[in-house]
């Protein structure tokens, strides 16, 4: 009779907001085939947020300028 266990690991460095629609998100899925079973990886990468270009340009004029 053969037994099966499911197991989960997981590591995170830095931030991963996955709330926010504004949140540039590259994903990524891989699975490896051993004798023991199948491995999955998921991979997220936080690039940053996306702004529309008013929001980018008043944001690079206040930091420019100094202004909260």
């Amino acid at each position: 009779m053969e037994t099966k266990i499911a197991r989960s690991e997981w590591y995170l460095q830095g931030r991963l907001p996955l709330h926010t629609l504004r949140a540039d998100i590259e994903y990524g899925f891989s699975e490896a085939r051993t004798t023991y079973g199948v491995i999955g990886v998921k991979c997220w990468i936080y690039k940053g947020e996306i702004f529309t270009q008013k929001k980018r340009e008043s944001a690079a004029r206040n930091s420019a300028s100094g202004a909260f």
